[in-house]
C-alpha cells in the first residue's frame, strides 16, 4: 500500500477470519470464513439426514411438511446403486435431477406461455428454490435452511463449471452420487471433446472419471476416442487396487470391444508406487511366499 510494507496476520475466531494489518496505524477488518467445498454425496447426505429431523418436528405446518415429503422422496433416488443392472438409466435419472437444463426448460416454458407445467413444477431443483424461500421466513429452521442451500450452491456450480469455454476444446462437468458398501460417494466426470464445424465427426473425445472410496482410496480413470480406437488409463494410489485394477482391465477392454470398439491399450499405474508396494509385501507373512526356482 503506497510502497509501504505490511504484515498481515490472521486468525480463525468462531465463524470468522480476523486479518490483522500490522503497520504504523494498526487496524483489523474481519470477513466470513469461506464455505468448505463438499462432494454431492455429502450434501445429499446433509440434507437427508436434516429433512427427516425436520419432518418430525413438523405437526403444525401441512404446506411446509408436504414439500419436506417430497423433496426427501426425490433424493431417495438420486444416488446410484452401481450393483444394479439397470445401472446407465439410474444415472440418466439422476444426472436428469440435477437440473442441468432446468434454466433452459424453464425459459421454454415461459416463452410458450406456459408458467406452471408439471415438468417445472414438480422438478427437484425447483422444490429446493421453494423450499428454500419458506425456510428463510423461519428463523428456527436454519439448520435446514443451511442444507438446503449447500444442494442448490452444489447443483449451480456443477452448472457453472460446464459453461462453454472460449478455446479449441468442448467441456462438461458432473458430479455423480453413487452407493456402494452402504457408503454414499461422489464420482466427478469431466468430458472434453475438440470443437468442430458443421459437418464434421464429433466421435472424438476424451473423459475423465475419478472418485474416493474409503476400501480402495482414490481412483482416476482416463479415457481417449479417436475414431473408434481407444486407450485408457486406471490410476490408483492404493497397491491392492492398483493390482485388483489390472485384473479387470480385460474385461474392461471386451466390454468396450463388443460396443464396436478398438482397444488398443488399458493400462494400470499407481501412485507413489514404490511406497505402497512396500507396504503391502511388508504384511504378507512367509507362510504366503512361494518361492520357485
Amino acid at each position: 500500500v503506497k510502497n509501504q510494507e505490511i504484515e498481515v496476520l490472521v486468525k480463525h475466531v468462531g465463524d470468522k477470519i480476523i486479518l490483522q494489518l500490522m503497520s504504523d496505524a494498526q487496524q483489523s477488518i474481519s470477513v466470513e470464513s469461506p464455505v468448505t467445498k463438499s462432494s454431492l454425496g455429502d450434501v445429499i447426505h446433509q440434507l437427508m439426514a436434516s429433512l427427516e429431523n425436520a419432518e418430525t418436528s413438523l405437526k403444525t405446518d401441512d404446506t411446509l411438511r408436504e414439500l419436506v415429503q417430497s423433496v426427501r422422496e426425490l433424493l431417495q433416488g438420486m444416488p446410484v446403486d452401481v450393483t444394479e443392472k439397470d445401472l446407465p438409466q439410474q444415472i440418466q435419472d439422476a444426472i436428469d435431477k440435477l437440473g442441468h437444463d432446468y434454466e433452459r426448460k424453464l425459459a421454454d416454458a415461459f416463452a410458450k406461455g406456459r408458467f406452471s407445467t408439471e415438468e417445472i413444477t414438480s422438478h427437484l431443483k425447483a422444490k429446493l428454490i421453494q423450499l428454500r424461500s419458506m425456510l428463510r421466513e423461519d428463523p428456527l429452521r436454519g439448520t435446514l435452511l443451511k442444507a438446503v442451500e449447500g444442494m442448490l450452491n452444489n447443483m449451480e456450480l456443477q452448472q457453472l463449471r460446464s459453461i462453454p469455454q472460449a478455446g479449441r476444446f468442448q467441456y462438461f462437468y458432473l458430479q455423480i452420487p453413487f452407493v456402494m458398501q452402504e457408503q454414499i460417494a461422489t464420482a466427478e466426470l469431466e468430458f472434453f471433446r475438440p470443437k468442430v464445424s458443421h459437418g464434421q465427426d464429433d466421435g472424438n473425445f476424451n473423459i475423465v472419471l475419478n472418485f474416493d472410496l474409503q476400501e480402495l482410496g482414490h481412483m482416476e480413470f482416463a479415457i481417449n476416442v479417436t475414431d473408434k480406437n481407444v486407450s485408457g488409463q486406471i490410476k490408483a494410489d492404493e497397491y491392492e487396487t492398483y493390482m485388483l485394477a489390472k485384473e479387470h482391465a480385460e474385461d474392461l477392454t471386451g466390454r468396450l470391444t463388443a460396443l464396436g470398439y478398438n482397444v488398443s491399450g488399458m493400462h494400470c499405474i499407481i501412485e507413489n508406487s514404490e511406497n505402497n508396494a512396500m507396504e503391502y509385501h511388508s504384511q504378507i507373512g512367509m507362510d504366503d511366499i512361494d518361492i520357485i526356482v
